[in-house]
């Protein structure tokens, strides 16, 4: 029920109110700090996506397209990782 999308917006359509909503999420915040379960967050880390390749160059050919294709792909490499 955290999801301000269920109250509606320009693509959903809202399936609950605004005040049912807003009670949802203060009797949530009740039960989290009933149980101690305020700071339980978790905390996005960012990760940089690998943008420099190399490939292996190929010694075996196999007749299963399949096997070919799982071969060559067990090839690729990101730069700078061993």
């Amino acid at each position: 029920m955290k999801n301000k999308r269920y109250i509606g917006d320009a693509f959903y359509p809202a399936i609950i109110s605004k005040d049912i909503f807003d009670q949802a999420e203060e009797e949530r915040q009740r039960r989290a700090a009933s149980l101690g379960r305020l700071n339980l967050q978790k905390k996005m880390r960012s990760k940089a996506a690998a943008t420099s390749f190399h490939w292996h160059k190929a010694f075996h050919h196999y007749e299963n397209p399949k096997q070919q294709a799982e071969y060559l792909y067990s090839l690729i490499e990101r730069e700078g990782v061993q």
